[in-house]
């Protein structure tokens, strides 16, 4: 399994490959320049290890939540990819489903888990998870009073960031999105599209 991975939702771009079980990434030093470095970084990692595009059996990168624009850059560039490389399958994951499978298996054991990520403002997207990592709930955006109040229903609460509130902080780069790929590239079913994953306020926070 050959794989190449990206993550423009959060932070820097990077970019992680996976070729003959060896792991590379590159990560940019610029948070503001995904659409003019993404697929530089692309090309120079797939040259510098001698992989043509040709030799991807797969390509992931995060459907969102988190930056509006950053998300838009990664699925453009794997959705340009899949059209030139068909038989290459195409993985998209959410930014929240990385963070918990990016914990250690020893912190989320027997545990509910809440997957939070900062959004705008006191905003914040969450989603539920099981002590095994299975998604219990559909992503929603939450003010931060009501995380908040809501914290102790759950054991352990995941973060991208340290907030003030007591949660494990997890880094989200490529790597994090290539191990996800890794993890569910047999059980993936291949898809010649993929979307942003655009999330609404739930009724019972906002009137509109």
């Amino acid at each position: 399994m050959n794989l190449l991975a990206f993550e423009t939702s959060i932070g820097n771009c990077s970019v992680a490959l996976l070729f003959n079980n060896k792991q590379h990434f590159v990560m940019s030093e610029n948070k503001l320049m995904q659409s003019e470095e993404l697929i530089v970084m692309v090309n120079a990692v797939l040259k510098e290890n001698g992989v043509t595009y040709q030799d991807l059996d797969g390509i992931a990168c995060t459907l969102g939540p988190g930056s509006f624009t950053g998300i838009r850059v990664g699925i453009a560039a794997a959705r340009g990819m899949k059209k030139v490389l068909q038989t290459v399958k195409l993985i998209g994951v959410s930014t929240l489903e990385v963070m918990v499978h990016e914990t250690p298996n020893k912190l989320t054991q027997g545990k509910k888990i809440l997957s939070a990520l900062k959004a705008y403002g006191d905003e914040f997207y969450t989603q539920e998870f099981s002590s095994d990592k299975n998604s219990l709930s559909e992503i929603q955006l939450i003010s931060k009073e009501d995380l908040i109040q809501n914290m102790n229903q759950y054991d352990l609460i995941i973060s991208d960031n340290q907030h003030e509130f007591k949660c494990h902080s997890v880094e989200i780069t490529a790597l994090s999105v290539l191990t996800r790929a890794k993890q569910i590239f047999s059980s993936t079913q291949d898809k010649n599209d993929i979307a942003p994953l655009y999330i609404k306020s739930p009724s019972i926070h906002r009137n509109n």
